[in-house]
């Protein structure tokens, strides 16, 4: 605090009519305050910008927009333009507690495209910050000219561009706009043209066009790898929740970690990675290494599903699980509801494959976003999924759409990738248990950005992302100007926000991570807009880190100097305010009405906070006498100093007013702004309506209703609320009624769970209901419902069927069976038949292991090991074959056998015919049978060369000698022109490489590389880096024994690929 500041804080009060009784009198007036502006740019003020007021915050924000009230806003964000008016785009509760409205400029009903302003409004109705600007001078623009081009021409840009590649094509959406040059501010009606097409590669985006002349405005086209089919389109459109049951599955991750996400049982008995508790779904399918380019009418394949809640494909694992975790991180940290936060859908696709970039379809190194016909899809490569980054960044994409929706061109754009980076960063720590880097897509086997050093990652032609803005760059168009290869500017000041360090000579102090992630998010959502550029992103941040933590806080100066060392300044100086000791805020109500007789409390209400000492209500001193005993105007002044001087004043009108001998003030009327409901519901116009009048009391039952609400059918109306005093006040209000379509919700069948078997002895006692329950998604418990039918007699061994039904409140209805085994005391026989079943109920003691009178046995031999069904009706017992290939089973009751062989020796093909096997008396069966041997299983050894300092200068002439255990040569591998070579297939099993040539100009490797080719991963890949005065050994990792780490994929190709589709 340094410099002593003195605010007077003054409450003007006018004369109001009184009663007859009264001559003269003082009655309430809206405080008014000193307008004042701490951040003053031409797109970007904070402060007081208005007086206060009673009326909405978007009446307020749009008022000020439009010149109609007193404001302290930028020229260029106003415009009291004939014609010109504001559209609500967005309005809810911000992160610090004002009200954000979102708003969009129009002119004579047409948007003006890119002209978005966010406003936050405080509680008393003042407005604390503006960014954005409004295009000016549009009445002089020359846009009274005729309009030309029709709308069937606007889209004839499609068809020209692909013609007769079009295999499909959603209804192009064309909407007039006005569109305003940023270089030299011309105006000029345009269309904005918003389309998919399949031609057959995907083809999304929006373009402008002068409505006049044809012209090319803007171009933001992008197309995509990604190849699909109307019939998916629509097979996706069919998928039904309703189908499926909820559940927890398990299984491995594509690092080797066993994860637990929520799946889905399916009405056909299999499990399936869809979750349906999360939002409207996640769901993961598989595409089978279709190739994109030639069978994109496969995806997105089919739902992923498995026999059992354990799955075992570590790819579709992988996806499924991060999905959800990615929407868990959202709903945990930010109270978001999927990336829209209204629950929609999340899709994954996992063994996609591009030919065009890789000719391996298991090494393709790449993840795309779409979205086809309002599905969203994230389609990944296998590398790429395992990377818990890119799963966050893509996601983040769809946040940012969802709220700032930050134009994917120049700097906006640039902005929108490094927000994914930033906050896929995030999810990566979160997934990761608190471990997390400063690379993106490390996991995938190669790096795409460094946050913490940008320039070590290289972009097109060598050339390093830049780390500060005098680095910036266009690209010629390329790249819709630079949105990735610009990105990591910004990634810079993330890093060194929340890492600190010294960069371009400015040295940052860190905050730490966490709110680093907080203070983009929160510029993300509830500061930029759909055109900021680097500069507001600064003051989008200083603002979110001002309002969190305070002006002078070591947050702040952290912001401000990561944003010097990477050179980007903010237009105008910030507030001098942060570095100078600021006044407390001293809150005192500007006028109180009381009357004669009611106690006055001069500290009722009254509030002082200083930014540097905290509360300091209780330093708070007043003066003036108010006497309660009789009418009249009284003035009581108000007054707090802070620990440096720092003094604040405010003034209090008290009136005390005769009784009977009241001023008349308006009514209160209270109606909902708006109100929400489905076709064939009942609406009463009255609920939570409510009128106070202080003179005449509870005045809702005088409220008058207009306007008509038609339940019958969808549609937006608008109901008008009037009420008039005794003494002809009349206050209106108006509340806008949405009727929506009824989805219909297909009521689920109860889960009826019911043992399959049990298992007794003759005589024994038996609950029907052990181990019985229903369980309905609408009706909850319904285990008391359940009812069962059949004889339960224990008194004799035999066989009894009990079945089970249940039925809930809308009459659906489920049955199943479970079957008693009623076994003998001495015998262990049930009529002829010994139960095998291995459940709870049964007596372990009284298996069928135990000897039985009047028995024989059966031996089977095989070449080697393997496993076999005894059966005669129903599954008796298992063989194994032991080591030498003999399995001998117990003593079996007399008669006809059934042998199948259900898993046959590893090594040998499984027999296929049953053979039959009679059981006579005190007769041993001795069967011999023999297996068809396979050939022997091989794989094979990928070796890459490459350049230790540039991954993309491969080796020619590397020559690698491949040993076998006993050491003997089985292969000799030389690299070719790509650095390449792949052996001839080879036993599995443990091998030793040893180079025995280098390349020209590099060391020989000294050190030989073991490695195990195994049933499980027949290839085995390793890429070896050269230096000329060391080797570089990479890393294992995978799932073999000893297993390598895979680069998988060439760098130069992946950037390009970035740059060229619609991915991370």
């Amino acid at each position: 605090m340094k410099n002593k500041k003195e605010i007077a804080i003054v409450a003007l009060t006018t004369g109001l009519a009184l009663t007859s009784v009264t001559p003269s009198g003082v009655g309430y007036a809206e405080e008014t305050i000193q307008m004042q502006v701490d951040v003053q740019e031409d797109l970007f003020r904070t402060g007081e910008l208005t007086q206060p007021s009673q009326k909405t915050p978007e009446n307020v924000v749009k008022d000020a927009l439009k010149e109609k009230t007193e404001h302290a806003l930028s020229p260029k964000q106003v415009s009291g333009d004939k014609g010109v008016d504001y559209k609500v785009l967005q309005k809810r509760v911000s992160y610090d507690g004002t009200t954000l409205v979102r708003m969009q400029q129009i002119y004579e009903g047409k948007e003006v495209y890119g002209h978005q302003l966010t406003a936050h409004v405080d509680k008393k109705g003042i407005i604390k910050s503006v960014s954005g600007n409004s295009a000016q001078n549009l009445a002089k623009a020359n846009l009274k000219n005729p309009i030309n081009l029709s709308k069937e021409e606007a889209k004839q840009y499609i068809y020209t561009k692909y013609g007769n590649d079009i295999k499909f094509i959603s209804e192009p959406e064309v909407k007039e706009i006005i569109f305003v040059d940023e270089n030299n501010g011309q105006a000029s009606n345009a269309y904005q043209v918003t389309f998919a097409a399949v031609t057959p590669n995907y083809v999304s985006g929006t373009y402008l066009v002068n409505a006049q002349n044809g012209d090319m405005l803007k171009n933001m086209v992008q197309e995509s790898a990604l190849t699909v089919s109307e019939e998916h389109v629509e097979s996706l459109k069919e998928t039904r929740k309703s189908n499926f049951i909820s559940l927890t599955g398990t299984g491995k991750d594509d690092v080797g970690i066993t994860r637990t996400f929520g799946i889905s049982e399916q009405s056909d008995g299999k499990y399936a990675l869809a979750d349906y508790t999360r939002g409207q779904g996640i769901e993961t399918y598989d595409v089978n290494y279709r190739d994109i380019t030639f069978e994109g009418r496969y995806y997105p394949g089919i739902l992923a599903t498995g026999t059992s809640t354990t799955f075992n494909d570590s790819k579709a694992v992988s996806a499924h699980f991060l999905a959800t975790k990615v929407y868990d991180f959202y709903k945990d940290k930010y109270k978001r509801n999927s990336f829209d936060n209204k629950g929609k859908k999340v899709v994954s696709v996992v063994h996609a494959w591009d030919s065009g970039e890789t000719d391996d379809p298991k090494n393709w190194g790449n993840a795309i976003s779409a979205n086809i016909n309002n599905v969203s899809m994230l389609i990944y490569g296998d590398p790429m999924v395992r990377a818990f980054d890119i799963a966050g960044h893509e996601f983040t994409h769809a946040v940012t759409s969802s709220e700032s929706n930050l134009e994917f061109f120049g700097e906006s754009g640039a902005i929108n990738e490094a927000l994914s980076d930033i906050m896929g960063t995030a999810i990566e720590k979160y997934v990761n248990n608190g471990e997390f880097n400063w690379t993106i897509g490390e996991q995938s086997g190669s790096v795409l950005r460094n946050m913490k050093n940008p320039s070590s990652v290289k972009f097109f032609d060598g050339v390093p992302y830049p780390d500060d803005y005098t680095k910036y760059s266009d690209l010629n168009g390329e790249d819709n100007e630079g949105v990735h290869f610009n990105s990591s500017i910004i990634n810079k000041v993330a890093y060194l926000i929340a890492q600190g360090g010294t960069h371009n000579g400015v040295t940052v102090n860190g905050i730490g991570e966490d709110k680093m992630f907080d203070i983009f998010y929160y510029a993300n959502t509830d500061e930029l807009n759909m055109t900021s550029n680097f500069s507001e992103l600064r003051l989008a941040c200083l603002k979110v880190a001002t309002n969190k933590y305070g002006a002078n806080s070591i947050e702040v100066e952290a912001v401000q100097k990561a944003f010097d060392a990477a050179k980007i300044k903010g237009t105008v100086k910030e507030n001098e305010k942060t570095e100078a000791n600021q006044v407390p805020d001293l809150t005192v109500p500007p006028t109180i009405i009381l009357r004669v007789g009611d106690k006055f409390d001069p500290m009722s209400n009254i509030k002082a906070i200083d930014k540097e000492d905290g509360d300091l209500t209780n330093r708070v001193e007043h003066k003036g006498d108010v006497n309660t005993s009789k009418p009249g105007k009284y003035i009581v002044d108000y007054s707090v100093v802070d620990s440096q001087g720092g003094k604040a004043t405010a003034t209090q009108t008290v009136i005390v007013e005769g009784n009977g001998e009241t001023s008349d003030l308006n009514p209160t009327l209270t109606v909902p702004d708006a109100a929400t409901i489905t076709v064939g519901d009942s609406f009463d116009p009255m609920v939570k309506v409510k009128a106070i009048d202080k003179e005449d009391g509870d005045l809702t039952f005088k409220v008058k209703v207009e306007g008509e609400v038609d339940t019958s059918k969808a549609g937006t109306y608008v109901v008008t609320y009037t009420v008039t005093d005794s003494q002809g006040h009349e206050v209106t209000a108006k509340q806008t009624v949405m009727v929506k379509v009824r989805e219909e919700v297909e009521n689920e069948l109860p889960i009826l769970k019911v043992p399959a078997t049990t298992t007794i002895t003759k005589g024994e006692k038996f609950d029907p209901m052990v181990g019985v329950s229903a369980t309905d998604k609408e009706d909850g418990d319904l285990t008391s419902k359940v009812a069962y039918e059949g004889t339960i007699d224990t008194s004799k061994p035999g066989t009894l069927e009990i079945i089970y039904s249940v039925r809930d409140s809308a009459g659906n209805e489920v049955k199943t069976i479970q079957k008693i085994f009623v076994k003998d005391k001495d015998t262990s026989k049930a009529n002829g038949l010994v139960n095998n079943t291995n459940n709870s109920n049964s007596d372990k003691k009284e298996s069928t292991d135990r000897e039985l009178p009047h028995t024989g046995a059966s031996t089977t031999s095989s070449a080697a090991m393997g496993i076999w069904l005894v059966i005669a009706g129903t599954v008796l017992t298992l063989l194994v074959t032991d080591e030498k290939g003999e399995a001998i089973s117990k003593d079996l009751p007399i008669g006809n056998y059934t042998l199948v062989e259900v898993e046959a020796p590893r090594g040998y093909e499984l027999l296929k015919d049953k053979i039959a096997v009679k059981i006579e008396r005190d007769v041993v069966v001795e069967i011999k049978i023999a297996n068809k041997k396979l050939p022997d299983p091989t794989g094979q050894i990928e070796i890459e060369k490459v350049d230790d300092k540039d991954i993309n200068l491969k080796l020619k002439g590397a020559v690698f000698q491949v040993l076998d255990k006993e050491g003997k040569e089985v292969s000799r591998l030389t690299t070719d022109e790509k650095g390449k070579v792949i052996s001839d297939q080879l036993a599995l099993g443990k091998y030793t490489i040893q180079e025995i040539k280098a390349p020209n100009g590099y060391m020989l490797l000294r050190d030989p590389i073991e490695i195990e080719i195994i049933e499980e991963v027949r290839t085995q890949k390793l890429t070896v880096k050269n230096v000329k005065n060391n080797w570089v050994i990479p890393n294992t990792g995978g799932s073999g024994t000893t297993s390598f780490y895979v680069i998988g994929f060439m760098l130069m190709f992946v950037v390009l690929c970035l740059c060229k589709k619609n991915r991370i």
